[in-house]
């Protein structure tokens, strides 16, 4: 295995800023488990609670630019340093940039503290910031294939900024804008990697040969997706209705037969396995609903919506911070019934959180359950793995 690390600086270096991956896949948890929760009480239990933006718009800038914008800089930042063998940001620059992450999570919870353009700038410039280490690393090893997530990246420095803007100018169809393509963008995102780790995973682990990718049916998965994204981004995705259904009918089916490929049929008996497949399922079940809604059938939005975040983004989060956690911090890949139970609560919350569409009479009491499986999942995340991520590797090496 590669060195990248000098031992003594490894040595004095604190275990919980050694790689991104530690802070922020634990923070991030936390922070969506807390966000949820005062989400809940505020929206259904009236607690004095106004943060920038307002309830409602902070719920949804925080939770795609506050928590999962975390755990995929966490994630990338962590596996550049795999890719390229170049030594990722870690001690003082790795706890900079956590502060950045961090500070403006706190100035929107108090929003008369700085100027609105400040806590904007500020935030915008963490997934620039991210953007421009990862792509620093790829671009000197001539790695091409992985710079594909800078431009992810600066996108979603772009949605949210554009839900600022929203914020400031009280334009509140902007503000949807900037989310609804960073909900796509993610899921964008996932798409691109799911189709990347899963199957390899799968193989891997259950002893047969990967399906070899299919170079149409990848790109016929992906490319409608990322037209999405920038029809959304751009505001005419309602303005040509048919042609956003063509594009997510198109990229439901390819996902679907690629999801089949994977075998994830076979891997019930594998907790780290079937909540990857099972929380990808709901990202192709989003694109399904997309479809039906821009075809003009009566499918909410939040219904579309919600598919995909709880589902599709908390699922695969979930599953995939626990994963990479446990390999990173050099312990064997197997999760214990709390996680295994944590992987059941974040797709049952999706489920629940999609009731409503069919018994709007119990909305309260279906979001409220959802809510309240996401904070129990998550908050057993970072129960369990506290110790994991805040202590060295057991076996003494990087990261």
């Amino acid at each position: 295995m590669l060195q990248i690390t000098d031992p003594d600086q490894q040595e004095s270096t604190l275990a919980f800023f050694r790689l991104a991956f530690r802070p922020f896949f634990l923070a991030g948890a936390l922070f969506s488990a807390i966000s949820l929760a005062l989400w809940g009480l505020t929206l259904f239990y009236g607690i004095n609670f106004a943060p920038f933006g307002g309830i409602v718009w902070w719920h949804m800038h925080e939770m795609l630019f506050g928590f999962t914008l975390a755990i995929i800089a966490g994630f990338l930042l962590t596996a550049v340093q795999t890719w390229t063998g170049i030594k990722s940001v870690k001690g003082l620059s790795l706890i900079l940039l956590f502060g950045l992450w961090l500070a403006a999570r706190v100035l929107l919870l108090i929003p008369d503290a700085m100027s609105p353009l400040f806590i904007a700038v500020l935030d915008v410039a963490f997934p620039l910031v991210t953007a421009g280490i990862m792509a620093s690393f790829v671009i000197r090893k001539k790695m091409w294939r992985n710079l594909v997530f800078a431009p992810i990246l600066l996108l979603m420095a772009v949605a949210s900024a554009m839900m600022y803007a929203g914020a400031i100018r009280q334009d509140f169809a902007l503000s949807y804008q900037g989310a609804y393509g960073g909900v796509y963008l993610i899921a964008f995102l996932m798409v691109v990697l799911g189709g990347r780790v899963i199957p390899f995973f799968t193989a891997s682990k259950l002893g047969f040969t990967k399906a070899e990718p299919i170079k149409q049916l990848e790109l016929t998965a992906i490319i409608p997706l990322g037209l999405i994204v920038l029809m959304m981004l751009s505001g005419i995705d309602d303005r040509f209705p048919l042609v956003t259904a063509l594009l997510a009918g198109i990229c439901f089916v390819a996902n679907l037969i690629r999801f089949w490929r994977w075998k994830g049929y076979k891997s019930l008996s594998v907790p780290l396995l079937w909540s990857l497949h099972g929380a990808y399922l709901f990202i192709i079940f989003g694109l399904l609903l997309m479809t039906l809604r821009y075809a003009g059938l009566p499918v909410a939005p939040t219904i579309m919506i919600h598919a995909v975040t709880v589902g599709g983004i908390g699922g695969l989060i979930l599953a995939m911070i626990a994963r990479v956690s446990l390999g990173h911090t050099g312990r064997p890949l197997k999760a214990g019934m709390p996680v295994q139970l944590a992987f059941l609560l974040i797709l049952m919350a999706a489920v629940v959180r999609l009731l409503p569409a069919v018994m709007p009479a119990f909305y309260t009491v279906f979001i409220l359950t959802s809510i309240c499986l996401w904070v129990l999942a998550y908050g057993i995340f970072f129960v369990v793995y506290l110790p994991i991520l805040s202590s060295p590797r057991v076996d003494g090496k990087d990261g």
